[in-house]
């Protein structure tokens, strides 16, 4: 079934498209937007990552958000990651040891943004950080005690980069992992 309708967002044109919280009716539309953005540029996907598994799984966690617009076309998705290997970098805020909330604030990461090529530089993309960063800070996610909201970015997605920087969120320095280079994006809820 697809997945419930939990809110909306208006974009720059004033157009509303509908946000969703994913499920099973999604996956093959949802798969179909991750497989286009591999090898666009500066999209770390392959065709192994990211994948059904690991979809199903946000579904099951209820941490998959979808966008679709007044036709009911999918044109973006995004999820609340759990991956103990991205919280424990050293660039949150739970690790500095000048923020007060030094050790082991409850985090959630953002994960797995993708927007249809034909829907970009729209402002989609940040509106479904803020939405759901806000829907995490109100206690209504998968995440309910988290207390920060982190995501990479791929060093080399420089669009991102420059369109990620206008969310106001701390630059949290560069991290290694997954066999690329990240800069790491954070924001106190």
């Amino acid at each position: 079934m697809r997945g419930e309708n939990i809110g909306c967002l208006e974009l720059d044109d004033g157009e509303i498209i509908g946000i969703t919280c994913g499920g099973e009716d999604d996956e093959e539309e949802v798969m179909a937007l991750y497989r286009a953005a591999v090898g666009t540029e500066g999209c770390t996907w392959s065709e192994s990552y990211p994948n059904g598994n690991i979809l199903k799984d946000d579904i099951v966690r209820r941490a998959l958000y979808c966008a679709r617009n007044k036709e009911g076309e999918l044109v973006a998705a995004i999820s609340v990651d759990d991956d103990p290997e991205v919280d424990a970098l050293r660039n949150w805020s739970n690790f500095d040891k000048n923020c007060p909330d030094y050790g082991g604030v409850y985090a959630a990461e953002l994960a797995r943004l993708v927007v249809r090529a034909d829907c970009q530089n729209r402002g989609i993309a940040g509106r479904m950080i803020e939405y759901v960063a806000d829907r995490i800070k109100a206690g209504d996610s998968c995440k309910p005690k988290a207390r920060y909201v982190h995501f990479l970015v791929s060093k080399n997605n420089q669009r991102a980069l420059r369109s990620y920087a206008k969310l106001g969120w701390e630059n949290r320095g560069d991290a290694d992992v997954f066999g690329q280079k990240w800069q790491c994006y954070e924001t106190k809820l």
